[in-house]
Order: C-alpha cells, then sequence, then structure tokens
C-alpha cells in the first residue's frame, strides 16, 4: 500500500513520453522497467510552488512506479518511508524530473526485516539549469531481507550552475544484505556534483 500526502493521478501504465527516462541508463534491471505495475502515480508540481510531500510504503507486491513532475522556481522537500517484512518482495521505482531554479531534497529511509526483498531506484534528471539537488538514501536491513538500491542522477547540457550529491547509508544486522549502485552521468561541465555510499554491519 502507497500513502502520498499530496495531489495525484493514479495511472494505469507508463505514459509513452516518460518510458525513455526510465530506461535511459541501460541499468541490469532493465527488465523490470517495462513490466506492468501494480501502481503508478503522478505528481506534479506546478512553477514556483513550495510543497512538502510524504509518502508512505508497506508491504507492497510486484511493481510500484512514482513520477514527480517539478516545474521552474520550485522548493520540494520530499520524504520516503518503504517497509517490508515477512516473504514480501516489491519493486519500487521512483522518476523525478526537475526543470530550472529548483531547490529538491529527498530523504529516503528503507525499512526491511525477516526474508523480504525490495529493489529500490531512484532516478533524478535535472532538464535545466541552477538547479540544487540533494538526495540521501538510508536503509535499514535485518533477518534475511535484502535490499537492492540504484541512485542514477543525470545532469543535462542545458544545466549549468546546478549542485547535486547523493550519499546512500546502509546499516546491516543479522544475515541481511545491501546493495548500493549510485550512478551519475553529468553532460555539463559547468556543475557542482558528488556521491558517497557506505554500509555497517552490526
Amino acid at each position: 500500500m502507497i500513502e502520498i500526502n499530496s495531489d495525484y493521478i493514479k495511472i494505469e501504465k507508463t505514459p509513452e513520453e516518460f518510458r525513455s527516462f526510465f530506461i535511459s541508463n541501460d541499468d541490469k534491471n532493465l527488465g523490470k522497467n517495462n513490466e506492468d505495475c501494480s501502481d503508478i502515480f503522478l505528481i506534479e508540481i506546478k512553477d514556483g510552488e513550495k510543497r512538502d510531500i510524504n509518502i508512505n510504503a508497506s508491504n507492497l507486491g510486484n511493481t510500484s512506479k512514482i513520477i514527480l513532475l517539478i516545474g521552474k522556481n520550485c522548493r520540494v522537500n520530499i520524504r520516503k518511508v518503504i517497509k517490508q517484512d515477512g516473504e514480501n518482495t516489491a519493486s519500487v521505482d521512483f522518476l523525478t524530473l526537475v526543470e530550472m531554479n529548483s531547490k529538491l531534497k529527498i530523504e529516503n529511509m528503507i525499512l526491511s526485516k525477516e526474508y523480504s526483498k525490495i529493489d529500490f531506484f531512484e532516478r533524478v534528471f535535472s532538464l535545466n539549469k541552477k538547479n540544487d539537488i540533494k538526495i540521501n538514501i538510508k536503509v535499514v536491513s535485518r533477518g534475511k531481507s535484502k535490499v537492492f538500491c540504484e541512485a542514477f542522477v543525470f545532469i543535462d547540457n542545458k544545466s549549468e550552475k546546478s549542485d547535486l550529491n547523493v550519499k546512500e547509508e546502509g546499516f546491516i544486522f543479522d544475515n541481511s544484505k545491501i546493495e548500493f549502485l549510485p550512478k551519475l552521468k553529468i553532460e555539463n561541465n559547468d556543475v557542482v556534483a558528488g556521491h558517497s555510499a557506505s554500509i555497517k554491519k552490526f
């Protein structure tokens, strides 16, 4: 189940104009991007809006996608919590398109335990100049659960003067597993970009 505290449209399939964004990074999970989804949500933030968005997901099945369209001059904080337990398996795919001169902060908390499995994809595209994008992903895994996280950020050649940072932190308990795969694709040299990833076992 996915709960969103913002206006959204629930759609039956990924619109054609967004499909190329899901498969643009040639990831090893390419097949998942074309599967039928149990849930697809579309959220649009109009030019100049300031918004706090909370997304809570628990015990999902199959593949879920959330598409966020962020306009010009926006200030958006996105907080996502994903919980999975038992023997449930889920794939959660987030696509965020950022237009221009917007400030975006994304906080992800992923919690898995028992025998659950989560594939988590964070895809953020800066399509224009002067965007400030911060992405934090924290994962706590317990039992014999498995979590795979891919953070893919694309900086378009029009995105000069943009600032980007991706930080991934994992905390492993018991015999669980975490795999991080951070990716940056940068087509403009006039940007500041970086990423870090760490996993600690307790």
